[in-house]
């Protein structure tokens, strides 16, 4: 499910994706450090979420399992020559736009659901 409201700093998150075409990375532990231009379409926020890069696109969720927003940017926090070497997060943070912007298109019908019949 979407979340129709914005998160506020502090609100625990985690996110979930596939960087870089690795398998399955959760990232949580992580909370909202700070948002911008808040009650507007430009909202964003900032986490410490543990993402790596490659993981634009990726959800960031609350802890209820709401999509709270979308990985946008964030800093290179791990490089590939042979072997993975990772940062610690303090280091930069990962920006997410609010998930908010997605509520017009999340009342499609599902690809599964069965096709009304023909006229």
């Amino acid at each position: 499910r979407v979340a129709s409201t914005e998160v506020a700093i502090g609100t625990p998150v985690m996110s979930i994706g596939h960087p870089d075409g690795l398998p399955r990375k959760y990232a949580g532990d992580a909370q909202v450090k700070e948002v911008m231009q808040s009650g507007t379409d430009a909202f964003r926020f900032s986490t410490n979420v543990d993402a790596f890069v490659g993981s634009s696109g990726s959800g960031v969720f609350d802890m209820s399992g709401e999509m709270v927003g979308i990985l946008i940017n964030g800093n290179r926090d791990y490089d590939d020559k042979g072997c993975a070497i990772t940062y610690p997060q303090e280091q930069g943070r990962e920006w997410a736009t609010g998930a908010k912007l997605l509520l017009p298109y999340s009342s499609f019908p599902s690809p599964l659901a069965p096709s009304p019949p023909p006229p």
